[in-house]
């Protein structure tokens, strides 16, 4: 049951349940995620700008993109899903917790991570919340907070975990204005395990202020930070052209108008494609 305990509570056949031909598999404690790579990230509008760029690189690849209940809880609101599934670059969907409507149902982000792994048969696992999320401009008071517990489902389970950091130039708010007060928060105090953090180096004032952010918050010291050159905005728009892409936005701004975010999921899926390409080899 879904969205329990309320008038619209519904029925759903998830992948643990008894009924399930899956259920043998989940019934397995050392199940683990055998060194898979998964990318989290707090907005919504950087699933697509990750799925391209592990498209480009990976035109084979198998993207299951998982669905937390910490914003909507349908599906079906995401517009940026149904373009990704209609248009192959995302396999599956999995919707965890409360949210519902993916191509597999699970109770929770534990077993949704084992889903995307062992009954998809992911090559990358996404993910976001949906669309939706909540911030109040206090510490504390948003909903990304909870992707903490996420990024130590991926450790425990044995898998890699990269944490996109949300960075804007192109936000005024000065909570907001280079690193996130969201990231900061979420990597000094609540994220226990060390987790992979892509930073884009740009060669002007940008890296002073994003440097000066990380060593305030000191949470280099628990976490691996890779520093990689920054794209162009040229790069990043021949890309979303190749793809169709031109219209993506954050937080209400055309990627133009503050292409910073982009240029940061760009480097994360490069990123991770490298290591993943390094480990293969070995």
């Amino acid at each position: 049951m879904k969205m329990r305990y309320t008038p619209w509570q519904m029925a759903v056949d998830t992948l643990e349940e008894q009924e399930s031909p899956y259920h043998g598999l989940f019934a397995q404690e050392e199940l683990s995620l055998a060194g898979s790579f998964v990318l989290i990230a707090e907005l919504h509008s950087m699933l697509p700008a990750l799925c391209v760029q592990l498209k480009e690189r990976m035109p084979e690849a198998r993207i299951v993109y998982m669905m937390t209940d910490y914003t909507a809880l349908p599906l079906s609101l995401s517009q940026h899903v149904h373009w990704l599934v209609s248009n192959e670059y995302v396999h599956a969907t999995i919707t965890t917790g409360q949210a519902f409507g993916g191509d597999g149902e699970c109770v929770n982000t534990v077993t949704g991570l084992l889903a995307a792994k062992h009954v998809y048969q992911a090559d990358w696992i996404i993910c976001t919340p949906g669309p939706g999320g909540v911030g109040t401009g206090t510490p504390y008071g948003f909903t990304g907070l909870q992707l903490a517990d996420i990024l130590h489902h991926v450790d425990i389970l044995g898998g890699v975990p990269f944490f996109l950091p949300r960075i804007s130039f192109g936000d005024k708010r000065e909570r907001h204005y280079g690193i996130s007060h969201h990231t900061t928060t979420l990597l000094k105090k609540f994220v226990l395990r060390p987790v992979l953090l892509p930073i884009p180096l740009f060669g002007d004032a940008r890296d002073l202020h994003i440097e000066s952010q990380i060593e305030q918050s000191s949470f280099a010291k628990k976490h691996i930070i890779l520093r990689q050159k920054a794209g162009t905005v040229s790069e990043i728009d021949s890309l979303y052209k190749r793809h169709h892409l031109e219209k993506l936005s954050s937080m209400g701004r055309n990627w133009k108008e503050d292409p910073t975010p982009f240029i940061t999921a760009d480097i994360m899926a490069k990123t991770a494609w490298w290591l993943k390409q390094l480990v293969e080899m070995n």
